[in-house]
């Protein structure tokens, strides 16, 4: 009698991917784990029969954008143009491209099943709203893996991300030069990697330039959507604050969220109240004043992971890469001199 891998998963307490990468020979499984899957499969008849996956299957890359509450992965163009940066490249490399989003509130072992029943040649992970314990189910495919906007700093995987301090420390830095004394930093409410050193990036600028004493900073919380930052931003100005001469943005969607509520009460920008976006998307052009703001080089950024997963496919590297992209400063009208 003869048992399948999931049901020798369930009598060992493991799943079905250990098994999987036991049998592939792939990293990250114990020898003693590995010892036991094989003792366990001989004493119950588990038959294992290795797939011979570039021959009977297309080389496809499968792109999982990973939401976790959604409040900062969305249909913007900013991930508009991620996704067309990974398609051209895909293609110019000739691979078939599927898309695929995995919600975090969800069953992750249905939803694995599905995206391997695709049977890709490799993973990228758009990885912005993850959670270290949530990359755990992709590293036991054993599939090569690129994450893409975050990274895990205990873990080994192939990343591309932002250089975020650096870029939030030469937005503030403009800011400072621009002779603003009193600067802000509209912050996410939302606790994600970007956020978090876009925050170090402030305050490392901030502390770089205070030496004689003369610069002040606030950090002003506000949500990461239009609506929840217009009206956060509303009810900081209820309370009829001593605003900053300047501030710098988590993103532009807060930026120009922001700087809504602060027209509809009375202040000018960039006359009274300087401000400085994240992301340089579209619509910085369009809104009034256009939005100062650190470009991202976006659809480069989708590229690059594509090549990067493209080198683990055929074995031409042995290390383990973290990219980080830099940012360009874009001057528009929204920041003025003082």
């Amino acid at each position: 009698m003869t048992i399948t891998a999931k049901e020798l998963a369930e009598k060992l307490g493991v799943s079905r991917s250990t098994i999987s990468m036991v049998y592939n020979n792939k990293k990250g499984i114990s020898e003693e784990t590995r010892t036991m899957v094989l003792q366990a499969a001989q004493k119950y008849g588990y038959s294992h029969v290795q797939r011979k996956r570039v021959y009977e299957y297309p080389s496809a890359i499968q792109y999982i954008i990973f939401s976790k509450h959604g409040n900062v992965v969305s249909d913007t163009a900013f991930f508009a143009s991620l996704l067309q940066g990974i398609d051209a490249e895909s293609k110019r490399l000739g691979y078939m491209l599927h898309v695929s989003y995995f919600y975090g509130q969800e069953n992750f072992e249905d939803q694995m099943s599905a995206i391997l029943n695709r049977h890709p040649t490799g993973l990228i992970l758009l990885a912005t709203e993850m959670d270290p314990e949530d990359l755990i189910p992709f590293k036991q495919t054993g599939l090569p893996l690129v994450i893409l906007d975050s990274y895990v700093d205990a873990d080994r995987s192939d990343c591309i991300t932002i250089n975020n301090v650096q870029s939030a420390y030469n937005a503030t830095s403009h800011l400072i030069h621009r002779g603003h004394t009193y600067i802000g930093h509209l912050s996410s409410k939302i606790t994600i990697k970007n956020f978090e050193e876009r925050s170090d990036g402030f305050q490392a600028s901030i502390q770089k330039h205070s030496s004689n004493g003369e610069l002040r900073s606030v950090v002003v919380n506000v949500g990461s959507t239009s609506e929840t930052a217009y009206a956060d931003m509303r009810a900081y100005l209820d309370t009829a604050p001593e605003l900053p001469t300047a501030f710098f943005a988590d993103n532009d969607i807060i930026a120009s969220a922001c700087m809504k509520a602060l027209k509809e009460y009375g202040y000018k920008i960039p006359e009274q109240i300087s401000i400085i976006g994240f992301d340089d998307m579209p619509f910085c052009d369009m809104i009034d004043p256009p939005l100062t703001s650190m470009h991202v080089p976006k659809q480069m950024f989708g590229q690059r992971a594509v090549t990067m997963l493209d080198q683990q496919i055929h074995g031409n590297t042995s290390d383990h890469i973290k990219m980080e992209v830099s940012t360009t400063l874009i001057e528009r009208k929204s920041v003025a001199r003082r």
